[in-house]
């Protein structure tokens, strides 16, 4: 082999080594980024299974939730509906009272009113009675001196 063709061949073999060695480097670089693009698919997976978790566990905190705000709906409906009913009765109970209030006054006045016709009626019958007794005492002189009269003898029963 000639000089010329063994430069040649070293210059190939060289320039093959090169490719080789460029080959290999790139190969290197490609498993590091095929590990780091592994890792990092690792690391992505693991975060989503934890956004996963953490979705279905922030799901049931809200049907939690809703169950709860519905059962507290449920006891605000069943309160306001006892309010009401509360307040209907005690519309009621002074209506009620109202009108108790109003019969008192009434029969206060008609009590008024009948205490004055009594104190009217015993006056009128103390009137009376007083009339009476005049009557009797001037029916009792009179009986009095009727007797009076009819005891005194008589001029003709004396002689």
């Amino acid at each position: 082999m000639s000089e010329n063709d063994q430069l040649v061949t070293q210059f190939f073999v060289q320039r093959q080594e090169q490719v080789l060695v460029d080959y290999m480097r790139k190969c290197i670089a490609l498993e590091a980024r095929e590990a780091m693009h592994t890792k990092l698919l690792q690391e992505a997976e693991t975060k989503y299974n934890e956004s996963q978790k953490n979705v279905e566990s922030q799901n049931e905190i809200m049907q939690q939730a809703t169950k709860s705000i519905e059962d507290l709906t449920n006891k605000s409906n069943r309160f306001e509906n006892q309010l009401s009913t509360l307040q209907n009765n005690y519309n009621e109970v002074n209506k009620k009272s109202k009108e108790l209030t109003d019969e008192n006054v009434n029969l206060k006045a008609r009590n008024d009113s009948l205490q004055k016709e009594v104190k009217r009626l015993t006056d009128e019958i103390n009137q009376l009675v007083s009339e009476q007794n005049q009557k009797d005492k001037n029916i009792n002189r009179k009986k009095k001196e009727e007797t009076v009269y009819t005891n005194i003898p008589s001029d003709e029963d004396t002689f």
